[in-house]
């Protein structure tokens, strides 16, 4: 069937698309980033007169509770896919989200996608547990495959194993610009005085962000003088560990921790930074970064994954090897001493087609095409 038979197939339609949407990560009262970028776009899809039903985790604690959250998780999936009547099946992360959709999909009748993120990626790559041989055989069943960044879509390629016969799409989960946006009051609001250069992390607090590079980038600038602060945002994971060795290098009043924090807080905190850095060993896409970006702020982060896709080198900030703090300070301190301002234009550029209604659009058109074929 052509694309111009599927797009006439769907206008025929005449109703709402219904999609079953599983997710294993979901933002809850306790940890309102937990899975942000999925509650976003599915947000987005809702306003785009999709009827979407949701199944999903809240809870970040695993360990021994993995199994027993994932079984049940398992189970709502089932009642709710035998008594919805959905057009299809919506699976975000692969580990262990795309067996339970390709479940689902079974017990509805009806196709299924699933969506790579990144991590997900790497833990699919690494396992042998039957959960993960499963997901991965299930990889193999999906109607489609949707990857976060080109990069991605390599790696679950070549990592993964996935058939030439399952059709494998980019799409990246988009940036709310009506959170993420300049804001000349940011540094006012924040208590931070105008003449500190101030250097800006935000992630998860564990080794594959790269906040212990961050440190030493900041070392780096400290001792030469190109830097006045750095902001971590982010909480938990290794916080302790970065403390004490902020503490031993002599950056303790130098480095501000927060706690985690909600979007409205880390757009304000992207905002008011001079540069963002993302020493991140791995990373998806790096949607940080375009949310920095949507503020003006230039970024300068490591060249991996997804984010030479995203981050553009003229204008934006700078792109560095990973591993690398003494290069990354070195860029970091080249931004900085050309000025914010001298960026901020060409980074909001940058992310206007990056937003998420105009993102989630381009993932309903991708559910549509499943559904007619």
């Amino acid at each position: 069937m052509t694309h111009a038979e599927e797009d006439r197939l769907v206008s025929g339609m005449g109703r709402p698309l219904r999609v079953l949407a599983i997710t294993n990560m979901f933002p809850s009262e306790s940890n309102k980033v937990f899975g942000i970028f999925v509650a976003r776009q599915l947000r987005a899809l809702s306003a785009l007169d999709t009827d979407v039903r949701l199944v999903a985790n809240r809870t970040a604690r695993g360990g021994w509770r993995n199994p027993f959250k994932y079984a049940w998780l398992a189970f709502r999936a089932g009642i709710a896919a035998l008594f919805g009547g959905y057009d299809v099946i919506v699976g975000h992360y692969l580990y262990p989200t795309a067996a339970i959709t390709r479940t689902a999909s079974k017990l509805a009748r009806v196709p299924f996608v699933v969506v790579a993120h990144g991590t997900d990626v790497t833990s699919l790559a690494t396992r042998e547990d039957s959960a993960a041989r499963s997901a991965r055989e299930s990889l193999n069943e999906a109607d489609m495959v949707v990857a976060v960044s080109n990069s991605l879509a390599t790696r679950i390629r070549k990592e993964l194993g996935l058939s030439p016969k399952v059709d494998i799409e980019v799409v990246h989960m988009g940036v709310d610009t009506e959170l993420f946006h300049p804001d000349d009051t940011a540094r006012h609001r924040l208590g931070w005085a105008q003449s500190e250069r101030v250097v800006l992390f935000v992630g998860n607090l564990v080794p594959v962000k790269g906040p212990d590079i961050a440190l030493e980038v900041f070392a780096h600038m400290l001792a030469e003088d190109t830097a006045d602060r750095l902001v971590i945002v982010g909480g938990d994971g290794m916080r302790g560990e970065l403390e004490i060795r902020s503490q031993r290098a002599d950056l303790a009043g130098r480095v501000t921790f927060t706690d985690q924090l909600g979007a409205p807080e880390v757009a304000l905190h992207m905002a008011a930074a001079d540069v963002l850095l993302m020493p991140s060993r791995a990373e998806g896409l790096g949607l940080s970064a375009v949310e920095a970006l949507a503020c003006g702020t230039p970024v300068v982060a490591t060249r991996i994954g997804g984010i030479p896709e995203v981050v553009p080198e003229s204008g934006c900030g700078e792109l560095v090897v990973a591993e690398d703090p003494a290069e990354m300070a070195a860029a970091a301190a080249r931004v900085l001493g050309k000025g914010k301002d001298t960026y901020s234009e060409a980074c909001i550029m940058a992310s206007q087609d990056q937003g998420i209604d105009t993102k989630a659009e381009e993932f309903l058109a991708l559910l549509w095409r499943v559904v007619a074929r």
